[in-house]
């Protein structure tokens, strides 16, 4: 099992934006001294629960703060892009080490419906309909019951991980800045996460990879 952290930026307005990334930038590099595998940076556009308008910026400034850490796009609007500058902004990500072309991705994906961007006016024609899933539970404990959420104790996240790993998931991403989630609380829940959960699948890992002893 993979660990990765996924960021939707969220901006409700009560800290400055500059130190909503400052703060993201020192949860990532604790996040790859804890364990973490990877982290995932959406394309959002005038929507008050993300605000990361081109992932490519801030995935150079990662790279260089970052040693191991995958650095993926989750994802980029390729409607909006033009095909040869998304190769452009991505060679030039990783132009200060080669050795960061093997743990950088780009995802690209189409435009959800609901996203605010008819702002972007010469791009309508190239608008797509979404249908989102529906998420199942209207409390956090009904949504950790129906595997909707993974929150609580280490304890309760290694139980809610593991009902996924018994249906073949080896990659498991944690967005932990959400809503009003403070900045201190999101460095504990890491440091939690980083202490018990990862090691507890890691150990797993070992167990199975040894090999049976006479």
């Amino acid at each position: 099992m993979k660990f990765g952290l996924f960021y939707l930026f969220s901006d409700f307005g009560n800290i400055p934006q500059d130190r909503v990334f400052r703060e993201v930038l020192e949860e990532i590099e604790y996040a790859e001294e804890l364990g973490f595998d990877s982290v995932w940076l959406p394309e959002h556009h005038f929507a008050i629960y993300g605000m990361l308008g081109n992932p490519m910026v801030l995935a150079a400034a990662i790279a260089r703060s970052t040693c191991r850490m995958q650095i993926g796009t989750a994802i980029m609007v390729l409607p909006f892009q033009h095909p040869l500058r998304v190769a452009e902004e991505w060679f030039f990500t990783n132009a200060r080490d080669r050795l960061l072309a093997a743990r950088e991705q780009v995802d690209l994906g189409t435009i959800p419906e609901d996203y605010r961007y008819h702002y972007f006016d010469r791009f309508k024609e190239a608008r797509f309909q979404f249908v989102a899933d529906k998420v199942h539970g209207n409390t956090i404990d009904e949504m950790i019951d129906a595997g909707s959420a993974c929150a609580g104790n280490p304890e309760d996240c290694i139980r809610t991980i593991e009902k996924y790993e018994a249906m073949g998931v080896d990659q498991f991403m944690a967005c932990m800045q959400a809503g009003y989630t403070s900045h201190k609380d999101i460095m504990h829940s890491l440091e939690l996460f980083g202490q018990y959960v990862i090691p507890h699948f890691r150990e797993k890992a070992k167990k199975v990879k040894r090999p049976a002893q006479a």
